[in-house]
């Protein structure tokens, strides 16, 4: 039970941290002291001078792999306790790889989005500067540029939040545009269809349905873009359909 909860706090104590070779550091130096004296040592690739190898991974990724002589020094019930804490190790370092992937893609449309900014900024300023030779005509203008400025930081802190949410959320979220061709899918796709986002926007809409299914989004879609035409019609209405997707072994989920 003492090692069983000694692993258990090594591992919720490393999923607050946010430095790989740190987690791999202090994870290494704990399960050498727990499992004495089993030695283990972490590389990125096996090398071969070692009998047992166990790798760290996940479902789709390696992260690197725990050198050692396992037998005969451990006991069955050790081998469990090192297995499962080595399955924990993997989704930290998954963790923090993803976190890793989102700050670098927050901080790319960060720097682009402040770079639109400070164009703006000179704009107004070169503006300010011409509106007191030119009229009411160049306030106008500045500020259509002030709007357009709080429609820009608005734009840039809804795409943030969305990208978020889609991003992580377990749901499907994804559009179409009026020939069902997919214009965005959240990664959740893989999931649901064992596909990649790449893979399933190449589909046509008739390989992600049945036929049936097809035939019959194809008709209410037809009928609500006649509808558009009528006369005091909502258009930001929503029509709820329930759809079969098809997997990519053509089964349906």
């Amino acid at each position: 039970m003492e090692k069983s909860y000694n692993l258990f706090m090594l591992l919720f104590n490393l999923s607050q941290l946010h430095c790989k070779e740190r987690v791999i550091r202090l994870f290494l130096e704990k399960i050498n002291q727990l499992f004495q004296p089993v030695a283990f040592i972490f590389s990125e690739n096996p090398s071969g001078n070692r009998p047992d190898v166990i790798t760290i991974k996940t479902t789709e990724t390696v992260y690197g792999y725990l050198e050692t002589d396992l037998s005969p020094s451990l006991t069955r019930e050790d081998k469990s306790l090192l297995t499962h804490a080595i399955q924990m190790l993997a989704m930290i370092l998954e963790n923090l790889a993803l976190n890793k992937k989102l700050k670098e893609e927050r901080d790319a449309f960060e720097s682009v989005a402040n770079q639109r900014m400070e164009e703006l900024t000179k704009t107004i300023i070169h503006l300010e500067k011409a509106r007191k030779e030119s009229g009411n005509l160049i306030n106008e203008l500045s500020e259509e540029i002030q709007k357009r400025i709080a429609v820009e930081k608005s734009l840039r802190e809804s795409e943030e939040k969305f990208r978020n949410i889609t991003e992580n959320t377990t749901d499907v979220v994804w559009t179409a545009d009026l020939n069902l061709n997919t214009t965005y899918v959240s990664p959740s796709i893989a999931k649901l269809t064992g596909e990649t986002v790449e893979e399933h926007l190449a589909k046509k809409a008739t390989d992600r349905y049945t036929t049936e299914d097809y035939k019959t989004i194809t008709t209410i879609l037809s009928a609500e873009v006649a509808r558009d035409n009528e006369p005091g019609v909502d258009k930001n209405r929503t029509h709820v359909v329930e759809l079969q997707h098809l997997k990519a072994d053509k089964k349906t989920r």
